[in-house]
């Protein structure tokens, strides 16, 4: 074996030790050294008094008495689903929630989602015995 590949040279570990550092000094101080960069998005004209200050045709009485008929209607379509047709009233359940008028139905939601799991309960408790 030769020894003098064995030997190492102390100045080229210093240099090579010397330069990592400096590398990792340079990008820690590259990465904080960066400011956020920004859009330069203008302010929204919007304001909200403008925006409440808006007409709607959709305000008047007549369309507030046709909703709360329709609210009727589809709390209706709630007692009307037969106890067998689940799939028919989590399809309704699915389609309300999924028009975002979920906040008009909770009571009738609510009560047929507990009627559905009791009785789901009831068929697994019957199928253990």
């Amino acid at each position: 074996m030769d020894c003098s590949k064995q030997l190492r040279n102390p100045q080229a570990e210093d240099h090579q030790i010397h330069q990592w550092q400096t590398k990792s000094e340079l990008s820690a101080y590259s990465v904080h050294d960066q400011s956020r960069r920004s859009a330069n998005y203008k302010p929204n004209i919007w304001k909200y008094d403008f925006l409440e200050s808006l007409n709607s045709k959709f305000d008047g009485e007549c369309y507030r008495i046709q909703m709360q008929k329709l609210i009727k209607d589809v709390k209706k379509l709630f007692v009307e689903c037969k106890e067998s047709d689940v799939i028919a009233k989590l399809e309704l359940i699915d389609s309300i929630r999924k028009l975002g008028l979920n906040n008009h139905f909770e009571q009738e939601i609510k009560a047929a989602l507990d009627t559905q799991s009791i009785s789901w309960t009831r068929k697994q408790q019957q199928s253990l015995h």
